[in-house]
């Protein structure tokens, strides 16, 4: 990390702590188990609270302090204390052993010769005058858990413990309560944040055979389809090959019936499009040499074709061989070919009309009666025994007399 960013780092997290300190004492901290004892200027006090179990911060006065500012190469900053525990003797008469020792760097400057330097304020507390004050609290049963002193001056509050003399603070009941909410309140987010993950994990789980079911399905569609596709070209393909180009023979009945009969041809010449393979039924231009009457009517009525287009006069017309003839040199184009229209073979049947039963009559019109069936003539019954009579012929009719 670059120099100004660890520095600028440091100097946050210091005015970091500064400013949250009192905040966590105040509502974090249990007061009840907390005790200050204050080391006034007259020295240590006459007697103690009962401090058995709890724990002590000593407070010192600002006449038991001393304060000296000294200044060093700004390049040393990353390891002041190091530093300033080598150099200790030289700017002190104290040994590290005697005394309580805290730094900070008050101000940066650049020198005469163009080297940045940093001036540094010390700040010491003898041993000797603390010393009893924490012996006789830890002889009462109390746990010494800070020494700081208060600056009158600006009001900043300086730790002098070193860390190495630091001991563990008890938790008391009210900080025990205050873990276990702080605890349930990371499950209660962690549970909040992993549940539904976990939930929408066993969904994806539980559907993906439903998934891996729709892409076999639509593997084995795409497939059909496929082979589908492959038979109908399979199927199709001569009549594709039939509509993709004319034939020679339809090309030559065109011009044979556009053209004018004073008209004889001495070369036609049919090409195919550049990368078409050898036997390729695919003629796109036609080219005509001949003599007629008149090229330019020639032209007209090549234009006339359904089959021909862009028509076009490749050479300039001269004389014929023949009297009152021209030679031309005509170039036409060959039409697209539009394939036919698909027909469904597979039709939908028409759709039935439905029966209409007979109107059912209402009940304000009067139903017709039925007519009453003749009554069938009476069967003359013929005994067994007895034979028909015979019947004799009719005679025959006179005939008119004109």
């Amino acid at each position: 990390m670059p120099r100004g960013l660890s520095n600028f780092w440091a100097w946050w997290c210091n005015e970091l702590r500064g400013v949250f300190q009192p905040l966590i004492e105040n509502y974090w901290v249990d007061r009840a188990d907390t005790v200050d004892v204050r080391l006034a200027a007259e020295g240590e006090p006459a007697s103690l609270p009962t401090l058995s179990g709890r724990d002590v911060r000593v407070l010192v006065d600002w006449t038991h302090v001393l304060q000296k500012t000294v200044s060093y190469p700004a390049v040393v900053e990353e390891n002041l204390a190091m530093v300033l525990a080598n150099d200790l003797d030289r700017q002190t008469p104290f040994t590290p052993d005697q005394i309580y020792l805290t730094h900070r760097v008050e101000s940066r400057s650049e020198s005469s010769d163009g080297v940045a330097r940093i001036d540094v304020q010390l700040t010491i507390v003898l041993r000797r005058v603390v010393a009893p004050v924490i012996d006789r609290i830890r002889a009462s049963g109390g746990t010494v858990y800070s020494v700081v002193i208060t600056n009158p001056a600006n009001g900043h509050t300086l730790e002098m413990l070193p860390v190495a003399e630091w001991t563990p603070r008890r938790l008391s009941q009210l900080q025990k309560i205050n873990l276990g909410l702080l605890a349930t309140l990371f499950a209660l987010c962690f549970a909040a944040i992993v549940v539904p993950i976990a939930q929408r994990r066993a969904e994806v789980i539980a559907l993906q055979p439903m998934v891996d079911k729709a892409r076999n399905e639509a593997d084995a569609t795409r497939k059909i389809e496929a082979e589908f596709q492959r038979l109908s070209q399979e199927y199709q393909m001569a009549t594709t090959k039939k509509y993709q180009a004319y034939a020679v023979v339809d090309i030559i009945e065109e011009l044979t019936r556009l053209s004018p009969d004073t008209t004889w041809l001495q070369s036609l010449e049919m090409k195919s499009p550049p990368g078409a393979g050898k036997g390729k039924n695919s003629i796109r231009e036609v080219q005509l040499i001949g003599e007629a009457a008149s090229a330019s009517k020639m032209i007209e009525a090549l234009e006339q074709s359904p089959l021909l287009q862009n028509t076009t006069q490749r050479a300039q017309t001269t004389r014929g061989s023949q009297p009152n003839t021209e030679r031309f040199q005509i170039a036409t184009e060959l039409k697209p070919r539009v394939m036919p229209e698909m027909i469904d073979l597979i039709a939908e049947p028409p759709a039935t009309p439905m029966p209409t039963g007979p109107a059912v009559p209402s009940a304000s019109t009067p139903t017709p009666a039925a007519p009453t069936p003749a009554a069938p003539p009476p069967a003359t019954s013929t005994p067994a025994d007895t034979k028909p009579a015979l019947v004799s012929p009719a005679p025959p009719r006179a005939k008119a007399t004109q």
